[in-house]
């Protein structure tokens, strides 16, 4: 277990400077401001730190969690800190009895219990003969995200439908049904605040059960498709992207909001089947954001609305033409500087191209990636008759 050592006696260094051994010969050190929310937790020069997610615990010996530091002054004795600010179990960590656990931020306290009880000492492994089909897919999916400082709330409008594949296989049926349908999700990143089909709230342990990395719909939610019937799901939950220090998902890097889906990052925004099979419709990602901090908002696809909302805050729309598994979606919302170009298809259709950057970038570096973006278009077009 690698142990948090103090750098010095002085209160005010704990907060900037953090050394990590492995051994007692061998040490490194990190810095990092008073206030930087990527800073590690101080507790004590003997107590232990714990990785909060287990899914990425690959070793007894990587045991270091990125603890939020708090803005008060702590002292090295100070074993029940207000820097606690999220402590987990862990199977090869001896208990933290001087820490206040009333300072633990849960998300979803009941599903993160049953995760700590159920945590394997070893990963799970998948193999490529598991793979079974999904018996209904999400066709079309829209979002809406309401970015504010410390809390981004995400809309979800998912239709869903049988699974084509499975429907051809069975030529008797027109629908799949008694099938259950499960989302993925990381409880310790997302807490569902509602869900609902066509309208209709459903019940927990009744219409559906949430636990660890999945929420699970049983089967009689899906009665709707054998009458013919559009099956809906709606979903709000609540993200921290602030606190997200995995990079995984959606995350707030400087002054901007980014994501990174790739591989299995969305189940870190939202419930959903986080899986490359599910190639969906994303036909309106709606961006709510302070305009002043975060003028520009972008998404996959087109922009096909964008305007003031009032009280500072603005709003833009986007629309991919293309089905996509969630892995390839994609959300920013930052200061930025961008070129602007025009691409003609060989229909004549012109396709307005925008690349970003950030304001300390030379604007002209970009003319590189402009000309290879219009050079893959056209070998898109002359090579596979693929006009955007």
């Amino acid at each position: 277990t690698l142990h948090c050592i103090p750098s010095s006696s002085s209160s005010s260094s704990l907060h900037h400077t953090l050394s990590i051994t492995t051994n007692p010969n061998k040490y490194f050190t990190m810095r990092f401001p008073r206030m930087s929310v990527l800073s590690l937790a101080m507790l004590s020069s003997s107590t232990k730190a714990f990785l909060p997610t287990r899914k990425y615990i690959h070793s007894p010996s990587f045991a270091v969690s990125t603890l939020l530091s708090s803005s008060s002054s702590t002292t090295g004795s100070s074993s029940s800190s207000s820097n606690a600010r999220y402590i987990k179990k862990h199977p090869y960590s001896s208990s933290l009895a001087n820490v206040n656990n009333q300072n633990r931020i849960v998300l979803n306290a009941n599903v993160v219990a049953t995760a700590e009880d159920t945590e394997m000492t070893e990963p799970q492994e998948v193999f490529r003969t598991d793979y079974a089909p999904l018996p209904y897919i999400v066709k079309e999916t829209k979002l809406t995200f309401h970015i504010h400082e410390g809390a981004t709330r995400v809309m979800a409008e998912m239709e869903i439908v049988s699974n084509p594949k499975l429907v051809e296989e069975d030529k008797e049926d027109e629908c799949v049904t008694g099938k259950e349908l499960v989302l993925d999700g990381e409880e310790e990143a997302v807490k569902l605040l509602s869900i609902q089909m066509n309208g209709v709230e459903l019940v927990s342990e009744e219409d559906y059960v949430l636990s660890p990395g999945k929420l699970t719909l049983k089967t009689h939610v899906f009665d709707g498709l054998a009458k013919g019937e559009n099956v809906t799901l709606q979903t709000e939950v609540e993200i921290v992207p602030e606190e997200n220090t995995q990079l995984s998902g959606m995350y707030k890097s400087g002054e901007m909001y980014c994501s990174q889906c790739e591989a299995m990052g969305f189940r870190r925004i939202t419930y959903y089947p986080d899986r490359p099979d599910n190639m969906s419709m994303f036909t309106s990602v709606r961006i709510e954001a302070d305009k002043e901090k975060y003028p520009v908002l972008l998404s996959n696809g087109n922009l096909i609305g964008e305007g003031d909302l009032g009280n500072g805050r603005h709003y833009a729309v986007w629309e991919d033409p293309y089905p996509k598994p969630s892995y390839l979606f994609a959300i920013v919302a930052g200061n930025l500087a961008k070129i602007t170009d025009q691409y003609v298809t060989k229909s004549g259709k012109r396709v307005t191209l925008q690349i970003y950057t950030e304001h300390s970038t030379p604007i002209d570096q970009l003319d590189y990636a402009m000309e290879s973006l219009i050079k893959s278009m056209k070998w898109d077009e002359d090579v596979y008759n693929l006009e955007y």
